[in-house]
């Protein structure tokens, strides 16, 4: 007898899933049963050369059941959707649409409807056997699909089987969707838009500002957000100036330039321009680390006659947003000396630090000919030991005293100007440089080179009175 054609309807990049049920299908009435799978070439497919729609159309007039592979709520399903509305026309012949829930959900069109969960072994045993066993499962055939009964061995090995395949090739875990930074969301009526437009060009900063605080509403927001307010929650229809006010009274005294950055990117939005960032930074309720609000997004929305403004408050830290190659000294512009091996006996002391005290500076590099850091010579040392020396030996010609004698003299000022600088890779940020500084002794200098080794060449040069100053 003719079987009407079972009709898979998934998403393309869930082919192995319906592989898997046609698969099923396939074994459990011997080939007899005729499945349609778009995404299978070995399958009965639409034709080479065909209209698509109409080929489908044919397909799911004749089809007996459709079986609908449903993964995932963030894909279109717009095209699946569409093939279960023709499959159940009412002019077209009685088609049954079973749902294979491969996910945490299902589409609300099936609210009601009894489904199969590809995830649950019990309900995909109950749909096996159905479809093994009960006459009529598929509309336009009375008997049954198989000549096993209900309790069968095979039923049951079917089912697990068919449940284990299954288990292969579904989705693992739940769609998520989280916003990475603090995330507020601001609403603005169609009319307080119109009054920031309509205003004077010179007035129209000082407008929005006033308006944006007063009319804007915060229509949602995560616990990240409300916490930068010191906030567990936020009532409903909270207007943007509570939420300025419940900040600035444990921030008084603090630069509020962060709101009037919000509010000129929120004006400016309403006005159908791109917003303008200005990088001021707010600290935050509590802990008082820096943020910036970002506006991210934009939406008119007619049903409620409001512009909708998505908000992410970015963590803010110059140190950590600056890349040492901006602000260090490039090796070609550096105030150094280059050392030949062995050469510390040809640096007299006295014209070392005349040469220090000329271009006002408190420490000098030398590097070898291939430019590697050698040592860091500080000009205070330098002071205190030719002050030593004018003590031990008076009347004493100090002008001969060398790089060499200082270091026989005095070992620990060698090891110190060997040590005292830390370094790091051509791709850290300042903050980076501020931590290497930070992990070695007595030091006030950062050298930049390829991978943060000291015994590559020097890159550049960064002092801890140049990282201090861009911290903001």
């Amino acid at each position: 007898m003719s079987k009407p054609l079972i009709f898979i309807s998934h998403k393309h990049n869930d082919r192995a899933i319906a592989t898997v049920v046609r698969g099923f299908i396939t074994e459990q009435t011997s080939g007899k049963l005729p499945v349609f799978q778009s995404s299978d070439p070995s399958a009965k497919t639409p034709g080479v050369g065909r209209t698509l729609n109409a080929e489908l159309r044919q397909a799911l007039w004749g089809a007996g059941a459709v079986i609908l592979v449903y993964t995932s709520p963030d894909e279109d399903w717009g095209y699946c959707m569409w093939e279960c509305g023709v499959a159940t026309l009412p002019d077209s012949p009685d088609t049954r649409i079973v749902l294979l829930q491969c996910g945490e959900s299902a589409p609300s069109l099936f609210d009601g409807q009894l489904r199969v969960d590809a995830r649950d072994r019990t309900s995909v045993a109950t749909f096996v056997t159905q479809f093994m066993t009960e006459p009529k499962f598929i509309p336009q055939v009375d008997d049954a699909l198989t000549g096993y009964n209900q309790t069968s061995k095979q039923v049951e090995q079917a089912a697990n089987r068919f449940y284990d395949d299954l288990q292969a090739v579904i989705p693992k875990g739940a769609a998520e969707d989280w916003p990475a930074h603090p995330y507020l969301q601001l609403q603005l009526p169609n009319g307080a838009a119109n009054e920031i437009i309509q205003a004077p060009h010179e007035n129209r900063k000082a407008l929005a500002r006033k308006i944006v605080l007063s009319q804007a509403t915060v229509s949602h927001s995560d616990k990240y957000a409300r916490a930068l307010f010191g906030l567990m929650e936020c009532g409903d229809d909270m207007k943007l100036q509570q939420l300025y006010e419940t900040w600035h009274s444990a921030y008084g005294n603090y630069s509020d330039a962060w709101i009037d950055s919000l509010t000129e990117q929120v004006g400016r939005a309403a006005q159908g321009q791109f917003p303008v960032l200005k990088w001021s930074g707010m600290p935050a309720v509590g802990d008082g680390r820096l943020t910036v609000p970002v506006l991210t997004r934009v939406r008119k929305l007619p049903s409620i006659a409001s512009h909708q403004f998505d908000v992410y408050f970015f963590p803010f830290s110059l140190l950590d947003a600056t890349p040492v190659q901006g602000p260090m000294l490039r090796r070609a512009d550096m105030f150094c000396r280059v050392l030949e091996a062995g050469g510390e006996g040809q640096v007299q002391l006295l014209e070392l630090i005349d040469e220090l005290e000329t271009h006002r500076y408190g420490r000098m590099p030398f590097v070898s000919p291939d430019d590697r850091l050698v040592y860091i010579a500080h000009r205070s040392m330098l002071d205190q030991f030719v002050a030593r020396q004018v003590r031990k030996r008076p009347g004493a010609d100090l002008a001969q005293l060398t790089l060499a004698d200082m270091f026989a003299e005095e070992p620990n000022l060698k090891a110190m100007f060997s040590s005292t600088a830390a370094f790091v890779s051509s791709e850290a940020t300042l903050a980076d440089a501020k931590a290497a500084m930070r992990s070695v002794p007595n030091c006030y200098d950062v050298f930049v080179t390829d991978t943060g080794s000291q015994q590559e060449q020097v890159l550049g040069w960064l002092t801890d009175v140049k990282i201090v100053a861009s911290e903001g």
